[in-house]
Formats: structure tokens, C-alpha cells, sequence
């Protein structure tokens, strides 16, 4: 897959800059919130300090040379990852993420003992109650 369709909605064509330094997650973001069923994402690296959300029906396809990463100090929290789905609790259906290289950029934060939720923080994919997911 290492062509990408002429057709769908890219993520540079919405504002996504791809340079590793600018926060790119608007970008796929708004292109979910517009309904967009298929997101197409070209070489770059996208820097994501919000998750991406993903709802029913949304195909993301990347390009293997995309690289689609944390920024640095996003995704602190236990429930907070880079790539999730939209409705946790009515359920999404048919979503599909092909290609590209996801990078949770974790550096190993840890919290502290004394907090109740000691461990490692944030998460690359966190999804809740998806049927017909597609991971490849």
C-alpha cells in the first residue's frame, strides 16, 4: 500500500502540517467531526497532542512512510491514548486503520507510589466497545 487513493479526505489538504513539531490532531479531528468516511494520510510525521476519535464507518489509511506520533507530554492520563474511538459507551461499528507507523512516544512516565493509580501512563490505541474494528 504504498499508494495512496486520489480520492478521500487528506489530512495535509485540512491543515496538518506533518513535520513532527506542529499539532496535527485538529486536523484528523475535524475531518472526522465533517463526517468524512475515508482519511487518507501521506508521508510526514503528525504530532498528535489530542486523540485521534474515530467514528462508525471512518477509514484512516496511511502511508507507510507516515508516521502518526504522541507530542511530547500528551497522553499523561490512564484513559488517554493517540488513537481511540469516538462513543464509549453507544459503541462505534467498521473502523478501519491500515498502514503507517504509530508511535506512542512514551518516555516512561511513571506516577507516583503513593497515588492510587501508580503506573505508566497514556496509551497508544484505547477502544472501548467497537465491533468490526480492523487493525493492519
Amino acid at each position: 500500500m504504498h499508494d495512496l487513493p486520489s480520492y478521500g479526505a487528506n489530512v495535509r489538504r485540512a491543515g496538518a502540517r506533518g513535520d513532527g513539531q506542529a499539532d496535527d490532531s485538529g486536523a484528523f479531528n475535524g475531518l472526522i467531526a465533517r463526517g468524512e468516511r475515508l482519511i487518507v494520510v501521506p508521508p510526514g510525521v503528525y504530532a498528535c497532542a489530542r486523540p485521534i476519535a474515530l467514528r462508525s464507518g471512518v477509514r484512516l489509511l496511511a502511508h507507510p512512510a507516515a508516521r502518526i506520533r504522541l507530542a511530547d507530554g500528551a497522553a499523561l492520563g490512564v484513559r488517554d491514548a493517540l488513537l481511540t474511538n469516538a462513543d464509549w459507551d453507544g459503541g462505534d461499528d467498521g473502523i478501519e486503520v491500515v498502514g503507517g507507523t504509530w508511535d506512542g512516544n512514551n518516555a516512561g512516565v511513571r506516577r507516583a507510589a503513593e497515588d492510587e493509580r501508580a503506573g505508566y501512563t497514556g496509551n497508544l490505541v484505547l477502544f472501548r466497545n467497537v465491533r468490526g474494528l480492523v487493525l493492519r
